[in-house]
C-alpha cells in the first residue's frame, strides 16, 4: 500500500504520528528522521521548503533563510540518505522563480538556483540517489506537479529528464544547442581613462588576465581584491630577486607590466564575504579613487571531497565567495551604478562534477543572479568559462582542462571575454 509521510520545519526533530514529523535546522534532526524511516522502504522524496522563499529582499537576514530552507536542507538530506544507507530513493526538489525561461518572470531567486545546482552533483557521487529539480511559477497547478512526477521516468530524447520548468503548467527543458554568438552582450560600455574598475579574486591567474586586458583598452585605475593579500609594491624587487616563488613573481611582473602601460594597480586584502569589512574596504577605495566604473567578480574557492565527507562549514566557506560575496559587493557598490557587473561562473555548472557540490551551487546562483540584477540595472552577465589551460583553479588544482568542453588558451578566453 502507498502512504505517505509529511515532514514540517520545526524548532528540532520530533515525531508527532507514524506519518507526521518535523526537522529542525541541524543536520543532527535529518539524520535523526531518516535513520527511524529507513526501514519504510521511501521510493520518493518530495523537497517543497524552498518554496517558503518568496520573501522580498528587505535585509541580508532573507539571505540566510533561503539557504537554510533550500541549499543546507538538500545537504543534510543527502548526508542523512547516505549515512542511514538508503539503498534507492527518487528526490524531487521543486522550489519557484529559478530560471529565466520564457522572459516573462517578474522576479528570480538566485538562493533557489543554488540548491539546483548543488542537486545536480548528488546523483554523479550516489548513483542510487536520483534527483530531478522542479522549477514551477505562481500559476503552476498540483496536478501538473503531480503529472509531472508521475512521468519523470519517460525519456525525452534519449535523456533522462534531471531539470523541467513548469510555466502556466507547460514544461520546458533545459537543452544546450550551437549558437552564433553576438557581440556586445554587455551594451554601450567603454573602458574610460582614469576610470576606477574593481576584480574580486583580482590577483589570481584570471583575475590578472582579465586586470591585463581592461588595462589594454585605456589608461586606468585597477582595483584588485583578494582575501588573502598581495607584497606591497615596495617588496617586489626584493621578491624578484630572491627567485623563490615563481608564481609570485609571475603575477608581479603582469602588474608591473599593466603599470608601465600607464595604469595603475592597488590591491586590498579583504574577505569579500565578510560584510563588515567588505564595507571598509569599498569606504576606502570610494575615498582614494571616487566612483567604481566596472566590476569584475573573479573570486572563488575549489570545492573538495564528496558531500558524505563535508561538513556544513566547508560547504559555507565554498558558496560564500559567491553567495555572499556578489550580494554584499553589489549592495555596497549600488550608488556607484556601475557600467558592468561581470560574474565568473563555469561551463561545469549544466552538468555539476563530482567533489564539487558547493562550487556548483555557488556559480549556479551567480548563472541566475545575472537575471534577477538586470531587472533592476543593466549590464550584469555571468560567463560560463570552461576551463582555462595556462593559468587559474584547473591548473593550480591540476585537472582536466579539456572535458565535455575544450580548454581555453589565455588568449582565446580574452578574445571571448573581449566580444561579450
Amino acid at each position: 500500500n502507498n502512504y505517505c509521510i509529511q515532514v514540517k520545519p520545526g524548532p528540532g526533530y520530533e515525531m508527532i504520528s507514524e506519518t507526521d514529523y518535523l526537522v529542525g535546522t541541524e543536520e543532527s534532526d535529518y539524520n535523526q528522521l531518516l535513520n527511524v524511516l529507513k526501514n519504510k522502504k521511501i521510493e520518493y522524496i518530495i523537497h517543497l521548503l524552498s518554496l517558503h522563499n518568496d520573501d522580498e529582499d528587505k535585509d541580508l537576514a532573507f539571505m540566510e533563510k533561503r539557504k537554510q530552507n533550500g541549499l543546507y536542507s538538500a545537504f543534510f538530506l543527502t548526508k542523512g540518505l547516505v549515512k542511514n544507507q538508503y539503498q534507492k530513493c527518487n528526490i524531487i526538489f521543486i522550489s519557484r522563480n529559478v530560471y529565466k525561461v520564457t522572459g516573462k518572470e517578474t522576479t528570480y531567486t538566485p538562493e533557489n538556483a543554488a540548491l539546483f545546482g548543488f542537486a545536480k552533483v548528488i546523483h554523479q557521487e550516489y548513483p542510487n540517489l536520483h534527483c530531478m529539480c522542479m522549477d514551477v511559477d505562481n500559476t503552476t497547478s498540483v496536478n501538473a506537479v503531480m503529472k509531472n512526477i508521475n512521468e519523470r521516468t519517460l525519456l525525452y530524447k534519449e535523456v533522462f529528464l534531471h531539470s523541467i520548468a513548469l510555466r502556466d503548467n507547460i514544461r520546458y527543458i533545459q537543452e544546450l544547442s550551437e549558437c552564433e554568438v553576438k557581440t556586445g552582450t554587455v551594451k554601450n560600455v567603454s573602458i574610460k581613462a582614469g576610470n576606477t574598475y574593481m576584480i574580486t579574486g583580482g590577483t589570481g591567474g584570471i583575475g590578472l588576465e582579465l586586470a591585463g586586458y581592461l588595462a589594454k583598452e585605456n589608461n586606468i585605475n585597477l582595483i584588485l581584491l583578494n582575501r588573502s593579500g598581495f607584497p606591497d609594491k615596495d617588496q617586489w624587487e626584493r621578491i624578484v630577486c630572491e627567485n623563490k616563488n615563481s608564481e609570485l613573481i609571475s603575477s608581479i611582473n603582469i602588474m608591473k607590466t599593466i603599470e608601465q602601460s600607464g595604469s595603475t594597480v592597488t590591491c586590498y586584502a579583504v574577505d569579500i564575504a565578510d560584510y563588515s569589512a567588505l564595507k571598509h574596504t569599498i569606504h576606502k577605495i570610494h575615498t582614494a579613487f571616487g566612483r567604481i566604473s566596472g566590476i569584475i567578480h573573479s573570486a572563488g574557492i575549489p570545492g573538495r571531497g564528496f558531500i558524505i565527507n563535508k561538513d556544513i562549514d566547508q560547504l559555507k566557506t565554498v558558496i560564500a565567495p559567491k553567495i555572499e560575496g556578489t550580494r554584499y559587493i553589489d549592495i555596497l557598490t549600488g550608488s556607484d551604478n556601475p557600467d558592468f557587473f561581470i560574474m565568473c561562473s563555469a561551463m561545469s555548472v549544466h552538468f555539476g562534477t563530482q567533489g564539487q557540490s558547493g562550487y556548483n551551487a555557488g556559480n549556479s546562483f551567480l548563472d541566475v543572479y545575472a537575471s534577477y540584477r538586470n531587472m533592476k540595472y543593466s549590464n550584469t552577465l555571468s560567463i560560463n568559462w570552461a576551463a582555462w589551460k595556462e593559468t587559474g583553479m584547473a591548473v593550480r588544482h591540476k585537472a582536466r582542462s579539456d572535458t565535455v568542453f575544450y580548454g581555453l588558451s589565455n588568449q582565446a578566453a580574452i578574445h571571448a571575454f573581449a566580444h561579450v
